[in-house]
């Protein structure tokens, strides 16, 4: 496939597999930050009701990225956003 590009193109042909390596990075370091961060921005806030607010956020953000960047399925994502 490379030979068929010209030389000087802005293309780049990455395999399947490096691509799922890429994502599945992307996805732990993201597990790994979002709850940090939403302790932190927490322990910060006083109003209890953004509080409340930032807590639907997280919770939100967290199932986002669980069903983009996983292979969970609904019943998996709802039980890990719920505890």
């Amino acid at each position: 496939m490379k030979g068929d590009e010209p030389p000087d193109s802005p293309l780049e042909i990455y395999s399947q597999s490096r691509i799922r390596s890429a994502v599945r990075v992307l996805a732990i370091i993201v597990s790994s930050i979002l709850p940090i961060l939403s302790i932190i921005v927490l322990y910060y806030i006083q109003s209890e009701r953004i509080r409340l607010s930032l807590i639907v956020v997280f919770t939100a953000l967290c199932s986002t990225f669980l069903a983009f960047l996983t292979s969970a399925t609904n019943v998996e994502i709802i039980a890990a956003t719920s505890t």
